[in-house]
Formats: C-alpha cells, sequence, structure tokens
C-alpha cells in the first residue's frame, strides 16, 4: 500500500470544490473522480480496473485542462496577473512532464528503485497537479 500517494490523492478535493465554486462542474467532478480512482489504484495497484480507470480519468483531465488553459489564453487580457497565472501553470505542467516521463526514461523520480523515494516524487505529482489544475479553473 502506497500510504504517500493515498494521503496527497486528498489533494484532488480542494481542486475539484474550487472548480465547483467557480460554476466548472464538470472540472469538478473530474477531478471528484480521480480522488475516488487514486485512491482504488494507490490501494491496489494490481488491479488493472483500477489503473485503467486511473489513466482515463487523469487523460480526461489534462485534456479539458489543455483546453480551458487555450481558452483562457484567448479570452484574457493581457495582464500581469493573467501572465502570473499562465507562468504557473506552464510550470506545473513542465515540471509533472519531467518528473513523470523523464524520470521513466531514466529510472529515476516516480520511478526510482527506492520505493519510499518513488512514492514521495508521485506525491509531489498529486500537489503540483493541484496547484496547477487550480489555477486554471481560475482563469
Amino acid at each position: 500500500m502506497n500510504v504517500f500517494c493515498i494521503a496527497s490523492s486528498f489533494l484532488f478535493l480542494p481542486t475539484a470544490y474550487y472548480a465547483l465554486g467557480k460554476n466548472q462542474l464538470l472540472y469538478c467532478r473530474l477531478f471528484q473522480l480521480l480522488f475516488l480512482t487514486s485512491i482504488a489504484f494507490h490501494l491496489l495497484p494490481s488491479l488493472t480496473a483500477f489503473s485503467v480507470a486511473d489513466k482515463l480519468t487523469l487523460y480526461s483531465i489534462v485534456a479539458y485542462g489543455g483546453i480551458l488553459f487555450y481558452q483562457g489564453l484567448k479570452r484574457l487580457p493581457a495582464t500581469t496577473t493573467t501572465f502570473l497565472k499562465m507562468a504557473l501553470i506552464l510550470s506545473t505542467f513542465l515540471y509533472v512532464f519531467y518528473v513523470f516521463c523523464i524520470g521513466n526514461i531514466w529510472s529515476t523520480h516516480c520511478f526510482d528503485p527506492n520505493p519510499v523515494h518513488a512514492q514521495l516524487w508521485h506525491s509531489s505529482l498529486h500537489l503540483a497537479s493541484s496547484i496547477g489544475h487550480t489555477a486554471i479553473a481560475s482563469l
């Protein structure tokens, strides 16, 4: 059982409820679903159904977040606040990409042979994703 990743899955709930407050119901539901699939996957990672459900939810959030980001980019005025939000969103996206994808290639970060290190890195993805998607919801 992956205690760090189960605990960090709770970081998806504030993002869900922030989206709800912004009347973004689909984004809210996707993050609520991600919370559930993430907990299920980290409790029982050997069950393929949980892995598939978690990945599908994750890909849906990435796609929908990308759409919201693009719409915000087109719609919002060029202000310092907008620039800082966009920089935060891009920074968290690049962080997640690096830690997950590059880590997979080099067997580091989330794919570190030391399971505690891998869990901590994966938990950091939960945090970065929550921050980035909350910023997207604020656009």
